[in-house]
C-alpha cells in the first residue's frame, strides 16, 4: 500500500517552549524558548490496493474474502507537522521532531495518537499564534491506537509536550486555514467510509442469501422452478380457480330454478 504526500504549509520562523500540564494558555509559557526553526505541514494519504470485490474464482471463496471493508479514516489519512532546522541554504533541512495529527473522535472510532489520549495539536485559548503539540522523535512514525488494540503491549513512541509560537501573525492564520480545510476533507472521508460500510453490509447480506439458497438447492429434493415454470404454474392455478368459480355459479343458478318451481306448486300469493 503506497502513501501519497502533499505539503500544505511551511513557516520558517517558529519557536518552541516547555509547557506545564493543564489548560493551553500561552501566558503560562515562560521564556526562554528551547528551540527555533521551521514548521512544515504534510498531508499523507494511504492509497488502497486495487481489489475486485466481485471477483469469484473457484466457487468456494468465503464471503469475507469477497467483500473487503475499506480502511478506517483514522488510518487512511493523517497530518504530519515537521519541525526542522535549516543549517544552510544549499542543504536540505534536518528534521528535529515530528507531530502526527488527526481530529480526535473517540465516540465513533476510539482512536488516539497521543499516549495520554489528548489531541496532539491544541490551539491556545488566549492567542492564535500559539499552540500545544505532542512531538516525537523524527522517523518514529504514525502509530495510532484503535479500540481493538492493547495500550500496554503496543510499541508506543516517546512523546513530549511542546508549546509552539509563530513569529509572524500571518503564518498563524495560514496554519489555521490549512487545519480547517483538512478537517473538512477528513469529515468527507468519514462520510464516504460510512457510506461504503453500508453498501458492503448490503452486499454481504446478499451473499449470505445466495449461500443459503445454494444450500437449500442441495438439501431440497427436486429442482427449483425457473421463472417460466413459475409463470406456467401460476397460470394453471388461475385456470383452476376460474373453473371452480364457474361450477359454483352454475350451482347457484340451479338452486334459483328449484326455488321458482316450488313457488309454482303453491300458486300465486294473493293478498286478502
Amino acid at each position: 500500500m503506497s502513501i501519497r504526500s502533499s505539503t500544505l504549509f511551511v513557516s520558517r520562523e517558529v519557536v518552541a517552549f516547555k509547557v506545564p500540564p493543564g489548560e493551553v494558555v500561552s501566558s503560562n509559557w515562560s521564556p526562554p524558548y528551547i528551540w527555533q526553526g521551521g514548521l512544515r505541514v504534510v498531508e499523507e494519504e494511504r492509497l488502497p490496493d486495487i481489489v475486485d470485490h466481485y471477483a469469484h474464482t473457484g466457487g468456494g471463496a468465503a464471503i469475507d474474502e469477497m467483500v473487503k471493508p475499506p480502511e478506517k479514516p483514522f488510518f487512511a489519512m493523517r497530518l504530519k507537522l515537521e519541525l526542522f532546522n535549516r543549517l544552510s541554504v544549499d542543504k536540505p533541512p534536518v528534521i528535529w521532531a515530528e507531530v502526527w495529527y488527526n481530529p480526535l473522535d473517540t465516540s465513533a472510532y476510539n482512536c488516539v495518537i497521543a499516549n495520554n489520549g489528548e489531541d496532539t495539536v491544541q490551539l491556545a485559548s488566549d492567542s492564535p499564534q500559539h499552540l500545544k503539540v505532542f512531538a516525537q522523535f523524527p522517523g518514529s512514525g504514525y502509530k495510532p491506537v484503535d479500540d481493538q488494540s492493547d495500550h500496554i503491549t503496543v510499541d508506543r513512541p516517546i512523546q513530549v509536550a511542546l508549546g509552539l509560537q509563530f513569529k509572524e501573525p500571518e503564518d498563524s492564520w495560514r496554519f489555521l486555514e490549512v487545519l480547517d480545510r483538512y478537517h473538512t476533507r477528513y469529515s468527507a472521508l468519514i462520510e464516504s467510509y460510512n457510506y461504503e460500510i453500508r453498501l458492503l453490509n448490503i452486499e454481504r447480506d446478499m451473499q449470505n442469501g445466495i449461500e443459503k439458497l445454494s444450500i437449500k438447492e442441495r438439501e431440497t429434493p427436486g429442482k427449483i422452478m425457473n421463472q417460466a415454470e413459475q409463470d406456467e404454474q401460476e397460470e394453471q392455478i388461475q385456470k383452476e380457480l376460474y373453473l371452480d368459480k364457474q361450477i359454483h355459479d352454475d350451482n347457484d343458478d340451479n338452486d334459483d330454478d328449484d326455488d321458482d318451481e316450488d313457488d309454482d306448486e303453491f300458486g300465486d300469493f294473493v293478498e286478502v
